[in-house]
């Protein structure tokens, strides 16, 4: 198992998207979902099929909750949070970790959703105030430091939040091509 990176992926009766991104997912990385429906059933199908994913039950806490729960589960250096909707292409993990590993602190660093025009600059990532939420990479030790989410927002805007905060501790936030 990889142990520089885990995969995150909160979910509320996902199951049949879920099961479409595990997939495409590399079964080198741990894999934690949080599954906010109780789906038992859910579980032991996954687990019975994926050797690299943990399913963990709970009762709707919320996406920001579900991520700081599986974060206080996480030994590697880096995790990221992924919706169940999300598409992962082929290299975006790497690239991810690629841009992690040149850049020291950061807040997040998520992919674009879109392909960078061609041009003479040699960055491949841009420094930005907020990202959108689909997918980011976080530094565990940075996001357990800064606690994370905060739990008291249920749904929307958690990520928002979390930007924002980063702005005031000057943890920069990346998108990455």
């Amino acid at each position: 198992m990889n142990k520089l990176l885990t995969i995150v992926i909160p979910s509320y009766r996902s199951s049949k998207i879920l099961s479409k991104l595990l997939k495409t997912l590399p079964r080198k990385y741990k894999i934690i979902i949080i599954e906010n429906s109780f789906d038992s059933e859910f579980r032991h199908k996954v687990e019975k099929k994926y050797s690299n994913v943990k399913v963990y039950l709970k009762k709707n806490i919320g996406f920001g909750r579900a991520i700081n729960f599986a974060a206080k589960k996480i030994k590697t250096k880096y995790f990221i949070a992924i919706n169940p909707d999300t598409i992962i292409y082929k290299n975006t993990l790497t690239n991810l970790l690629k841009a992690a590993k040149k850049i020291d602190i950061f807040g997040a660093i998520g992919p674009t959703h879109i392909n960078f025009k061609k041009n003479k600059n040699k960055n491949f990532y841009l420094e930005k105030d907020k990202l959108n939420g689909p997918a980011n990479l976080f530094q565990t030790k940075t996001f357990k430091k800064i606690k994370g989410y905060d739990d008291k927002i249920f749904l929307y805007f958690e990520d928002n939040d979390y930007y924002k905060k980063c702005n005031i501790l000057n943890l920069k936030l990346y998108l990455i091509r």
